[in-house]
């Protein structure tokens, strides 16, 4: 009997923390779609990895130009969680941010992450400036095969965009 207790009182804490979770999941989503730049801006000071991840694909979803320094300053933060950089590399180029290049260029050549380097090269592969490809290039011959195919991708798109006298 009271291990029943026991174990009911634990999944009651258990479904109280995921229901807030997913409550500030839904709110960051909202905020999204709602392009509420302000409230996903809001959410960067979040210290759960999985809602500052929403927040930052929201910014960039909802084309929040005014939080590049924000995103450009998480993607450089080698502590920060692979994904929210991730998130923010992709949010970068969602925004056609092309002076992120550098930054994005240098984080690949560092990330030994390959969810991270994907990111990165398919970010690289959508702003297709002349630094952007030289480092897609480089990445065609990542080991990860998902990095290569993104590479290979990207620069498929840059040579495209590049020779229609496009910019990114």
């Amino acid at each position: 009997m009271r291990s029943t207790v026991f174990l009911l009182a634990i999944a009651g804490c258990v479904a109280a923390a995921l229901g807030a979770c997913s409550a500030g999941i839904v709110e960051v989503q909202q905020a999204a779609y709602g392009r509420d730049c302000g409230l996903l801006a809001a959410q960067l000071s979040r210290k759960e990895p999985w809602i500052l991840e929403e927040a930052v694909a929201g910014l960039g979803t909802a084309g929040c130009t005014q939080a590049t320094d924000a995103l450009m300053e998480l993607l450089s933060d080698g502590d920060r969680d692979e994904r929210v950089r991730a998130a923010a590399g992709v949010a970068l180029a969602r925004l056609r941010k092309v002076e992120a290049v550098p930054l994005l260029v240098g984080e690949l050549a560092r990330s030994s992450h390959p969810e991270l380097r994907y990111a990165l090269v398919s970010s690289l592969g959508t702003l297709c400036t002349p630094e952007s490809v030289g480092a897609l290039e480089g990445a065609v011959s990542d080991g990860d095969i998902y990095v290569s195919r993104a590479a290979r991708k990207g620069l498929a798109r840059c040579a495209g965009e590049l020779s229609a006298g496009g910019t990114p």
